[in-house]
């Protein structure tokens, strides 16, 4: 056990829970596309459509817009578990990821509703719903992707510093 918890990267870790966080949100946004006309009878309110609706078709689609999330901890799992076998970093930190992705989705510990105005601004620049839809999941995505790939990002998991700078040693 103690092998284990000293092989981990706390900084892999905190990065790519970060990125997995933003493919839940990404993945969510995307899951609204399986019945658009739905929610957007829900978002309208239109009462008279209300009849409609099958209780089926509500349940499927309630049911792949709650399973959205856990696609995108998948992914985002996926990503971190290439990564490790790319750079030869501890799979096991991987498997730290999908923990705690999983639970803060589960839980909702994040507080979306503040971090998502920040990143639905590009949405606003839309009208079109769909368009403002795939704006945000794409901006969400992009976010996630930047910090898995980013090579300032790599080195700070690696070292523990942003730059190429070398500590250089006081001349006496």
């Amino acid at each position: 056990m103690k092998n284990f918890i000293s092989k981990l990267n706390w900084r892999l870790i905190l990065v790519h829970v970060l990125a997995a966080c933003f493919f839940v949100y990404s993945a969510h946004s995307l899951s609204y596309f399986y019945d658009i006309e739905m929610v957007r009878m829900t978002l309208d309110k239109t009462l008279g459509d209300w009849r409609e609706l099958s209780p089926n078709r509500i349940a499927y689609t309630s049911l792949f817009i709650s399973v959205s999330g856990y696609i995108g901890v998948v992914v985002g799992t996926i990503v971190s578990l290439l990564l490790c076998k790319k750079y030869k970093w501890f799979k096991g930190n991987s498997i730290v990821v999908l923990l705690i992705s999983s639970l803060f989705y589960k839980s909702d510990i994040i507080e979306w509703f503040f971090i998502n105005r920040v990143f639905y601004f590009p949405a606003r620049l839309f009208h079109h719903f769909e368009a403002k839809l795939i704006t945000h999941s794409v901006v969400l995505f992009m976010f996630g992707v930047l910090c898995l790939f980013n090579k300032r990002i790599i080195r700070f998991i690696e070292t523990g510093r942003f730059t190429n700078s070398q500590v250089t040693e006081p001349v006496s």
